[in-house]
């Protein structure tokens, strides 16, 4: 299905072969002919797909803030977080300062690296950053399960993925970074 891939670059092949494969999956598959390639699309379709992803996103990222205000407010979650006597301070803390930390990374990671670079994020799993990243997010996750467990008992995991699901989808919404992301 892929044979007009082979006589291009590594990069172009692969990129080619996303896109055959991500429009099969939408039911565009008529859309690109065995010889064509991405850039026998009109700018148009392509200026098209790209609104259409970005709107995706944006009410998928909008459904996650809305879903986590509706969690904040039901399970009464600020003042149990700064006045609940019940709570287990101790790990409650330890997963603030290390949720705190890696807020830090990802703002890093994600905006201030991509600004002084001119590129966009490049996101690397194997990066020593990335790595300490994904083990404060796990420490800070279990902490706060230990620290809000005598509080919300098997409820606690749901209500703090719903919480943290809605905080980074949030960051979607951030007007100033459409701009940002859109030039690129």
């Amino acid at each position: 299905a892929f044979k007009h891939c082979v006589n291009m670059s590594e990069l172009r092949s692969r990129y080619a072969a996303e896109q055959t494969v991500a429009s099969t999956r939408t039911g565009e598959a008529d859309t690109l002919l065995a010889g064509e390639t991405q850039d026998a699309l009109s700018a148009a379709e392509r200026k098209r797909r790209e609104s259409v992803r970005i709107w995706s996103v944006r009410v998928q990222s909008l459904f996650w803030v809305l879903l986590m205000g509706v969690a904040v407010v039901h399970t009464n979650f600020v003042y149990v977080l700064l006045e609940d006597r019940s709570v287990n301070r101790l790990f409650l803390n330890i997963g603030v300062v290390g949720a705190t930390v890696n807020c830090a990374i990802f703002v890093y990671l994600m905006y201030v690296e991509p600004l002084l670079t001119k590129q966009r994020p490049l996101l690397d799993p194997t990066s020593p950053k990335m790595l300490l990243s994904t083990i404060l997010s796990l420490g800070s996750f279990f902490c706060f399960c230990k620290g809000l467990w005598p509080v919300y008992g098997l409820l606690t995991p749901f209500i703090l993925a719903v919480v943290l699901m809605g905080l980074f989808m949030g960051s979607n919404l951030v007007p100033f970074l459409f701009d940002f992301y859109a030039d690129k």
